[in-house]
């Protein structure tokens, strides 16, 4: 049983006042809405629902557990808002490794991005020191996004490779990713 579409479900019969008014407000058939509730009741092991062939209506148990049903499903609305308010949000540290030729470009970038994502911070590092990015993914303090000169190696091992353009200068991208296919730049 999905205890979480079985307690929705009862929900919407107890809102819309039958099963098939509920169905449709679920997009799911009658009987579909009735085995949801009938097996919420049989894993309770309590009636939920007087049902006659005209109408249905709460029991006495069924209005209190009704009660906590609509408390947690709102609850749960409340965190799904939260997840996807925290995700369209840049946050955390951002860690940047750059020849130390790229540092005042790529210091000024990072200071753009600082200034429109308050919630993050980036550690930046300048080296001349060509550094694998595959195996920094898996070092504690990894690299997330490195700018190099005459970066010769190929896209591989996770890395998403983007060669940039701004003149005559070459440059390229190598943001880390886990070892596996890149879920994007």
């Amino acid at each position: 049983m999905d205890r979480l579409a079985s307690i929705t479900a009862f929900v919407r019969v107890a809102e819309n006042g039958g099963f098939s008014a509920a169905a449709r407000s679920l997009d799911v058939s009658t009987t579909t809405v009735s085995d949801q509730v009938q097996a919420l009741e049989n894993a309770l092991g309590v009636r939920l629902l007087n049902r006659t062939t005209r109408r249905v209506s709460l029991t006495e148990i069924g209005r209190e557990y009704y009660e906590r049903c609509i408390q947690i499903l709102h609850e749960l609305e409340e965190a799904d808002q939260a997840a996807s308010a925290l995700q369209q949000t840049p946050r955390g540290l951002l860690r940047v490794y750059c020849h130390q030729g790229f540092a005042p470009p790529v210091g000024a970038v990072v200071a753009g991005f600082l200034a429109r994502h308050p919630e993050t911070s980036v550690d930046l590092r300048t080296g001349d020191v060509m550094i694998d990015l595959v195996r920094e993914v898996r070092s504690r303090d990894h690299v997330d996004v490195a700018a190099r000169f005459h970066a010769r190696e190929t896209a591989s091992g996770g890395l998403a490779l983007r060669r940039l353009r701004r003149a005559s200068l070459s440059r390229k991208a190598c943001p880390a990713a886990e070892p596996g296919r890149p879920r994007g730049p």
